[in-house]
């Protein structure tokens, strides 16, 4: 994914540019899939304050861990935790994400 910001009008502030993605590498037993994934986040612009270029606020962050699924009929069920690591001008720390995904 590719973020283009819009500019904060209270603040006159604009986040750069956001490249991020998420990935998995897992081995699939029946309904049921065991692996590692995580994300990728990458600033690739600065920031902007009033029409003005911020440096040394560029965003950097990799997350790496387990994940499992489960798939019934059209249903995906997952649960998964991320290590952050690698950060840079972002917080780091874990997250535990538990995601459904059901067809409309």
């Amino acid at each position: 994914m590719y973020d283009f910001n819009t500019v904060n009008q209270e603040k006159n502030y604009r986040s750069g540019q956001e490249f991020h993605t998420d990935f998995v590498a897992a081995q699939h037993c029946g309904a049921w899939a065991l692996g590692v994934g995580g994300y990728w986040y990458q600033q690739t612009s600065d920031d902007r304050h009033n029409g003005h270029r911020v440096d040394a606020y560029r965003g950097r962050q990799l997350a790496l861990g387990p994940q499992l699924s489960y798939q019934y009929k059209a249903m995906n069920f997952s649960l998964a935790y991320d290590r952050e690591f690698a950060s840079e001008n972002r917080p780091q720390g874990d997250k535990v994400w538990f995601k459904v995904v059901v067809p409309l």
